[in-house]
């Protein structure tokens, strides 16, 4: 759903974009869940992928697997090494430079992303990226959360 702000906050240029949360089957029953429709875009070929992924303010990074990379034309083993740390423990990945949006935004940015094995997303919205690019209210209580593109 594409919402637009109300006229008493025409100070904001762009769109306010809302979502529902969604709702998966974990191992400990049901959970609500983030997760918006995304475009990365590789750069050096053009190539683009819509991909659903989780918005996470607890992480530092945007990150993708390296299925979504190989349809993106990228070898993740190209990219700079870097370690990634979580609740599982460490595991190496690879920074690579995209292009991202959330889909039907107009806003587009470059971004860092880390390219590894993901377990239960295709992607994952972390600080670096996406919270420097977004301003993200969560209202779990209303199963709503909206996204709104920096200027």
């Amino acid at each position: 759903e594409l919402c637009f702000p109300p006229r008493a906050a025409a100070h904001i240029s762009c769109a306010l974009m809302k979502f529902r949360y969604d709702t998966r089957y974990t191992e400990h029953g049901f959970e609500m869940v983030p997760r918006i429709p995304v475009v990365f875009k590789n750069p050096r070929n053009g190539r683009e992928i819509p991909i659903f992924c989780l918005v996470d303010s607890g992480a530092s990074d945007i990150l993708i697997t390296t299925e979504i990379a190989l349809a993106l034309g990228i070898e993740a083993k190209q990219g700079k090494p870097r370690m990634y740390g979580g609740v599982g423990g460490e595991v190496k990945g690879y920074v690579h430079t995209l292009a991202m949006k959330v889909m039907n935004d107009k806003n587009e940015f470059t971004i860092e992303c880390g390219v590894l094995p993901l377990p239960a997303y295709d992607g994952l919205l972390g600080q670096r990226g996406f919270f420097d690019n977004y301003k993200v209210t969560f209202e779990k209580y209303k199963r709503t959360f909206e996204v709104i593109a920096r200027k």
